[in-house]
């Protein structure tokens, strides 16, 4: 018989009355007939089915089959959820379907949360990516508090993703008059809520002209303590002055705190874009291509002097990984080797030195990871990977005084290809040597490319790899 007549005969041997069975099923929701217990939610008695319950939540199945106590009584209390919204997740036990249209935005929260406790892995999955579409620029700020009120993390960190990307839409909008409270001193907390402070000042001043009659002094006053002052202007302050809703000392202290500079000055605010890459190429320095990945936003370059390049990013942005190239030349035999370091700053005047190479001799791509920080400006100052069918067995040794080694990866038993990633007890390393011992290609040893990023977390650190039998403790990529 051929394959297609193979396969129609299949199906025409095959009954498929699905659509029956979950009709059927669906058909004992609050049925007295076959019920075997009745649960009590809040004071109004459903009757339902142990079996349908036990085989669609893993709360119900633990309850009435654990040998709690309520595995032997045919009463049952139900006292997390309303008997609305209780009544909407027992039909979806029954029936699978649940239509959110008759459903309002906070129920879905509440749905949420209901399905969560009841352990219905399914409906809180679908439930969840409901609310992810459902939140835009206009809502988003109630879908912040609601999250908020009932601690969902995750959607929290969605909504303030798009809370911070889209600020000045955000404090426009009449949404942002909703908030609570507590809600908007979250969000005016946060370091990466950018946006020209007196522009922020007055959108809160809006929100509390919106909201005076059910605000008391003290609120009024929190709210307005998460504007930061020290950032603006003197002229904006004399603006916000004027408000009458900030005090004399509110605006002197300011003063005095921008005109101050000190380890504990409060933070900044800074954009946050996660994983956006910027290329900066320079044909007449040392640091001929650059490369701020992870967070940040554009920059330019304010100049390019010799052994110096100054970079200004478009607003301060919160980064925390560079990645440079340096200059080198395109004959295999020359090797140029440069100390170098990098400076972050805000203003211009006032700079941090990150990293500090004036003592090294530096080649080549450098990947750098630094503390997530907000920057402004980055300071230079001078003081491709590839693969083919070779394989090779080498041996990497480390040292701190480039006369005392130590043997940290020992491959030298069989030979090896493409990316390895090694992973090693924590050392202080100043020097890395990799010696090739074997190739498939006779006495050639090449290493195209090496990195220690001593500041990326492993998820484990194993023990040397010394040992003949040890190569569980290498992954190779």
């Amino acid at each position: 018989m051929s394959g297609s007549s193979s396969s129609k005969a299949d199906s025409n041997e095959q009954i498929d009355h699905t659509r029956f069975l979950v009709g059927d099923i669906g058909n004992l929701y609050l049925k007295v007939r076959f019920s075997d217990i009745v649960l009590d939610v809040n004071g109004e008695k459903l009757v339902a089915h142990r079996s349908v319950l036990a085989s669609r939540s893993k709360f119900f199945d633990r309850l009435l089959y654990g040998d709690f106590k309520e595995t032997y009584e045919s009463d049952v209390q139900i006292s997390e959820a309303p008997v609305s919204l209780f009544k909407i997740i027992l039909k979806y036990i029954y029936s699978g379907r649940i239509n959110l249209s008759d459903v309002e935005g906070r129920e879905v929260f509440e749905l949420l949360k209901i399905s969560d406790y009841f352990d219905i892995p399914n409906l809180k999955l679908s439930l969840h990516e409901y609310l992810q579409r459902s939140f835009n620029v206009q809502n988003v700020c109630s879908f912040f508090a609601m999250a908020r009120l009932y601690q969902y993390k995750e959607l929290q960190v969605e909504s303030l993703n798009l809370i911070e990307n889209n600020v000045l839409d955000i404090l426009k909008s009449e949404d942002f008059l909703l908030l609570t409270s507590g809600a908007l001193q979250d969000i005016l907390n946060r370091d990466t809520f950018y946006a020209n402070e007196l522009v922020i000042f007055r959108e809160v001043c809006r929100w509390i002209n919106n909201n005076q009659n059910e605000l008391d002094r003290d609120t009024e006053i929190h709210v307005l303590s998460a504007v930061r002052y020290h950032l603006m202007s003197n002229g904006d302050l004399s603006k916000a002055k004027e408000s009458k809703l900030v005090s004399s000392d509110t605006i002197s202290d300011a003063i005095q705190l921008s005109n101050t500079w000190s380890t504990d000055k409060p933070q900044f605010r800074g954009q946050i874009k996660p994983n956006v890459r910027l290329d900066y190429q320079s044909h007449s320095s040392p640091v001929t291509n650059v490369n701020l990945i992870h967070r940040s936003q554009g920059f330019s370059v304010l100049n390019n002097r010799s052994g110096t390049n100054v970079i200004k990013l478009n607003t301060p942005s919160i980064i925390n990984y560079i990645d440079i190239s340096l200059w080198r030349e395109h004959r295999i035999e020359i090797m140029r080797c440069y100390s170098y370091y990098i400076e972050v700053s805000i203003d211009g005047q006032h700079w941090e030195r990150l990293i500090d190479y004036s003592n090294y001799n530096c080649r080549s791509r450098q990947r750098l990871w630094i503390h997530p920080r907000i920057v402004r400006l980055l300071l230079w100052g001078k003081s491709n990977e590839s693969s083919d069918d070779q394989a090779y067995s080498y041996i990497i040794e480390t040292s701190v005084n480039n006369e005392d080694w130590d043997l940290i990866i020992n491959k030298s038993k069989g030979l090896t290809q493409s990316w390895q990633v090694l992973q090693f007890k924590r050392r202080p390393i100043l020097y890395i040597r990799i010696t090739g011992v074997d190739s498939s290609e006779g006495k050639e040893f090449r290493c195209v490319y090496l990195e220690a990023p001593a500041q990326v977390p492993l998820d484990s650190y194993v023990e040397d790899d010394l040992e003949e039998d040890n190569e569980t403790d290498i992954t190779v990529a």
